[in-house]
């Protein structure tokens, strides 16, 4: 629903393949140029770091998750 969501406010959605290597993901995120980033894991956070650190434009990282982190770049979502 939130991908429709999204669309109907012309915002456009990108799935991306989380097994693509950051290579790939970077040139992907370059190319759309991507101002924001929605991950659920730790372990996808961490990689979302990785690749803003290599983007030409970092983007904001949104966090699902009520995981912690010590980057206060990184957005939690609030689940009501």
């Amino acid at each position: 629903m939130g991908d429709l969501a999204c669309l109907m406010h012309d915002i456009p959605v990108a799935p991306l393949n989380i097994h693509e290597d950051i290579g790939t993901l970077t040139w992907i995120c370059d190319r759309l140029a991507v101002a924001d980033l929605i991950v659920d894991t730790p372990d996808r956070l961490q990689r979302a770091l990785e690749i803003r650190d290599r983007v030409a434009r970092p983007f904001t990282i949104h966090l699902l998750s009520g995981s912690s982190t010590s980057d206060d770049s990184v957005r939690l979502l609030a689940h009501d």
